[in-house]
């Protein structure tokens, strides 16, 4: 049986040490107020961790987009919103686009590649 959080902390009196916190368990566990919380089987477990991973993936997906988004807009370059326009735009801009340095044209495919490689996961 596993007690949520929120049930757990009216109990809790002194401050966060593992002794309070074991206490606060036990004395919560004898209340008998609180409903238990079942224990996921291991196939749920994986199915969590996979939903972690593609939100991670996700997350850092968007925050490489951003970033594209960013430096192209510092050179003049504009890329409208959305995951899809930015993949799909980004090589024509940057082909077309004379001002953006060659090192900083390099980073930028490159970051390119990286989210159109992730998005392929999707």
């Amino acid at each position: 049986m596993l007690l949520p959080p929120v049930y757990v902390r009216p109990f809790v009196r002194r401050n966060k040490t593992d002794r309070a916190d074991a206490e606060a368990l036990v004395d919560a566990a004898r209340s008998g107020r609180i409903p238990a919380v079942p224990v996921k089987r291991i196939e749920q477990q994986a199915v969590v961790g996979l939903q972690r991973v593609r939100e991670q993936w996700v997350t850092a997906r968007t925050a490489r987009i951003n970033a594209l988004r960013g430096l192209l807009r510092e050179q003049g370059l504009t890329v409208p919103v959305g995951a899809r326009v930015a993949v799909e735009r980004v090589p024509a801009l940057l082909d077309e686009a004379t001002s953006v340095p060659v090192t900083l044209r390099h980073v930028l495919l490159s970051m390119h590649d990286e989210v159109r490689g992730a998005g392929d996961a999707d």
